[in-house]
């Protein structure tokens, strides 16, 4: 059961929280709070870039729509469809419509004080479909980059459930710079630990991004030690969302940032703690919903398959006009 507290106290608790973390480091605006050093990844989500893209890998590249993991903490599903391996195999289509509007609005946004950035996310594992990656990163790497002069960070979320040496090597050879795993989606398993270990060598930065949630709280210490072992570089400690369709399943205090997020009662703080009492090497971020929400409001989440406009006269009082009407 989900019990809604009021700001003042869940922000009290997290200042009090905070200041029990002698090395903790912020922002200048407060939002970010961590140890260590940021991950790239997260070093552009703060920026005002215009150039930070998110592609998904969805229906609009005629891949499955459907995410193969089942976490109860999922806002984005009332009951999950069983996995079948089969309905994951598309290849999908990278087509020259979506490949002009992708240049298009590369010449558009960039400028010469950015950071060109492009995370491959979506509604599964971006690393299911490491070919239409590897397509499109090739794409920017030839038409786009001698455009606006700039290199990119190309950046992947993925649970480390998909993927293989041959396919972690197809990912380097591509250009891709950081991994991120999202370990709580398999419940820490030992399948993503050593996929995890697979990528350290040969990908760049590798970063652990997963909730902060108390239900987790043993698998998430237990995998602290594990974390230095592999060299992981980044911890992101997430908040969840909560909505209509993940809160039957979800139990705890909540508050507002933004949306309703689950309180995790300090846990991202003790965390900290932990990895600086035992001297780790990786930073660790509270990556609140604060952070989220700027870089959904900074970053340009391209649709790879652009609206087609067409103009259609029609008649008003006998007088014609023209409306713009999108199909699409």
């Amino acid at each position: 059961m989900i019990n809604i507290i009021p700001i003042q106290q869940a922000y009290t608790n997290i200042f009090n929280r905070q200041k029990q973390v002698p090395s903790l480091k912020s922002t200048d605006d407060g939002i970010c709070s961590y140890i260590g050093e940021l991950s790239p990844s997260i070093n552009h989500y703060l920026t005002n870039d215009n150039f930070i893209k998110h592609i998904t890998l969805d229906a609009s590249l005629g891949l499955p729509q459907q995410c193969p993991m089942s976490c109860d903490y999922c806002p984005d599903y009332y009951i999950h469809k069983e996995f079948i391996p089969e309905e994951f195999t598309g290849t999908g289509h990278f087509s020259d419509l979506a490949k002009k509007h992708l240049l298009n609005d590369a010449i558009a946004t960039h400028n010469d004080i950015e950071k060109p950035s492009i995370l491959f996310g979506g509604p599964t594992d971006a690393l299911l479909y490491t070919d239409m990656i590897c397509e499109i990163i090739s794409f920017y790497e030839e038409k786009v980059v001698p455009e606006i002069g700039k290199d990119i960070w190309y950046h992947c979320y993925t649970t480390g459930m998909f993927t293989s040496e041959e396919e972690l090597i197809k990912l380097k050879k591509a250009g891709v710079k950081e991994l991120l795993f999202h370990l709580g989606a398999s419940n820490f398993s030992e399948t993503a630990y050593n996929n995890m270990r697979l990528a350290r060598k040969y990908i760049d930065v590798i970063t652990v991004e997963t909730p902060s949630w108390l239900k987790h709280k043993k698998q998430l210490f237990n995998m602290l030690p594990i974390l230095e072992d592999i060299g992981v570089d980044h911890l992101n400690l997430a908040t969840i969302d909560i909505n209509n369709k993940n809160k039957n399943r979800l139990d705890g205090n909540a508050y507002k940032a933004y949306n309703l997020v689950l309180d995790d009662e300090g846990l991202v703080y003790d965390i900290m703690n932990e990895v600086i009492d035992k001297q780790y090497s990786y930073s660790v971020l509270d990556l609140n919903n604060f952070i989220v929400m700027h870089s959904q409001g900074e970053a340009k989440y391209c649709s790879i398959k652009p609206v087609d406009f067409k103009f259609k006269p029609f008649n008003i009082n006998n007088d014609t006009f023209t409306r713009r009407v999108a199909n699409g």
